[in-house]
Parts: C-alpha cells; sequence; structure tokens
C-alpha cells in the first residue's frame, strides 16, 4: 500500500470520464457515497484491471490530495473482489441494480456510517446474480432502507392512536397502517398484502424465506403508492435511474417523484 493511503471496500456504481485517460468513479462504502479520481483509468491495466465497471466490489487505495482540503481523493489501485458478470446479461437486473445503488449513494452522505445499507445493497447485487429483477425486490429493497433510515413502520395497530385494526389503511409518510378514524387520503390494504411486507421488514435476507413470487408481485404492486409517498419525502431529488426500471420493469409510482 501507498504511503498515506488508506484501503476500503467498495461498490461501483458508476462513473464519468475525464479527458482521454481518466475517470471520475462514483463509489458507495461502509463510510458512505464517494467520488475519487482514477488517474489513467481508461489505460492502466496494472492498477484497475477492468475492475471500475458498475456493479463490481473492489478493494482500493484511496490517497487524499495534498493540494486543496476536502478535493476529492485519488483512486490510486483497486482489485476486484466480486464482479458480478450474469447480472449484467438482463437489461432488468441492470436497472434494478443502477436503481438500487443511486438510491443507496443518495441516502448515504460521506463520512457516515453506511455499513448496513452497504450489506443490504451488496445482498441485492449478490441476489440478482442468481435470480430475476421483480417488483417484489425492488419494493423490498425499498422497505428495508426506509428501515436502515429510521422510517421503520408500523404495521400492526394504528400509527396515530395505537387502535387495534379490522381494516387498515397505508400511509407510510404518517407512520404506517391507520383505522378509519385517521385513514384521511390513506389507500386500504388487505392482510395478506400487510403480511408479505411485515416478512420483508423481519427476513435476514432480502426476500422472506419460502417467498410466494407470484403473491409477492402483487403485494409489491399493491405497496406501490404508498412506497413512493414516503420516497418522495425523503428525497430531495428525483433519482435519474427511475425512468428506466419503470419502463423495463413495470409497476412506476415509488421514487420518481
Amino acid at each position: 500500500m501507498q504511503s498515506g493511503a488508506r484501503e476500503i471496500l467498495a461498490l461501483v456504481a458508476g462513473g464519468v470520464d475525464y479527458g482521454e485517460a481518466d475517470r471520475v468513479v462514483h463509489l458507495l462504502t461502509s463510510d458512505g457515497a464517494l467520488s475519487a479520481f482514477a488517474h489513467g483509468a481508461k489505460k492502466s491495466k496494472r492498477r484497475f484491471s477492468g475492475c471500475l465497471e458498475p456493479f463490481t466490489t473492489i478493494r482500493a487505495q484511496l490517497t487524499e490530495s495534498r493540494r486543496a482540503r476536502g478535493a476529492m481523493p485519488t483512486l490510486a489501485q483497486a482489485q476486484a473482489e466480486r464482479v458480478r458478470l450474469e447480472l449484467r446479461g438482463s437489461l432488468e437486473a441492470i436497472a434494478l441494480a443502477s436503481y438500487a445503488l443511486e438510491l443507496s449513494r443518495a441516502v448515504s452522505p460521506e463520512g457516515q456510517d453506511a455499513t448496513a445499507q452497504f450489506t443490504l445493497t451488496e445482498a441485492l447485487l449478490d441476489h440478482l446474480e442468481a435470480a430475476p429483477a421483480t417488483v417484489a425486490l425492488r419494493r423490498a429493497f425499498e422497505l428495508k432502507t426506509l428501515v436502515e433510515l429510521g422510517y421503520a413502520p408500523d404495521l400492526g395497530a394504528c400509527a396515530v392512536c395505537g387502535r387495534d385494526l379490522e381494516r387498515a389503511w397505508l400511509d407510510l409518510v404518517q407512520g404506517g397502517v391507520l383505522c378509519p378514524l385517521h385513514r384521511g387520503q390513506a389507500r386500504e390494504v388487505g392482510p395478506k398484502t400487510l403480511g408479505w411486507a411485515r416478512a420483508v421488514l423481519e427476513a435476514e435476507g432480502i426476500l422472506p424465506d419460502g417467498n410466494d413470487e407470484a403473491w409477492a408481485e402483487t403485494a409489491a404492486q399493491r405497496l406501490a403508492i404508498p412506497v413512493g409517498a414516503m420516497w418522495a419525502e425523503v428525497l430531495d431529488r428525483p433519482l435519474n435511474s427511475v425512468t428506466l426500471l419503470d419502463s423495463v420493469l413495470g409497476n412506476p409510482g415509488t421514487t420518481s417523484a
């Protein structure tokens, strides 16, 4: 390792070319989102070895700029830990993976602990290596990310008054399910849909064990509007990746507004 360098584990989210040989690489790390300047990235096989493609987990060395405090760090060297070539064979998987990385970077400021979100995002990318992209997978990732941000919904009793519910209306902005008295403009959701959402939040993996794929898709579609309304409150801008994701996976209505 170079003197003064620090080693990180990171997910490559993308990047932009800078001049003829250099590249600014966008990363997600356990310490949040960051961007690094890779000198000669398009020419140096020894230092980067083609490992700066999106969705790759890399072990990298960063050096801080001596010219200006707070300047973009330099990506001195990187080695691929996991490339995920299978994921790149599906447009739907590419769209969902791009969305997950953009969303994770948007909610993970540099310098803040993002270990849980990094782990969740890696789990999604690994899942996409072996299974297709689905609306259920998207919704599960969105719900679990909300929990990591401290917005865990109350899916049992009314989030306003605590009343037990025979029928439930869901408004995540208000904190979860609501009773008839406090439902406002919330949408009614059935017990099976709520049951799937609870199972997602309790699951150790990205999706519950024994996941019924057909029902999961139905439940995920029914949750699109309440989940989307919550993300519209949380995010300060639309995500660029949503348009492609909605066009190839269907069921728009989450973070596009």
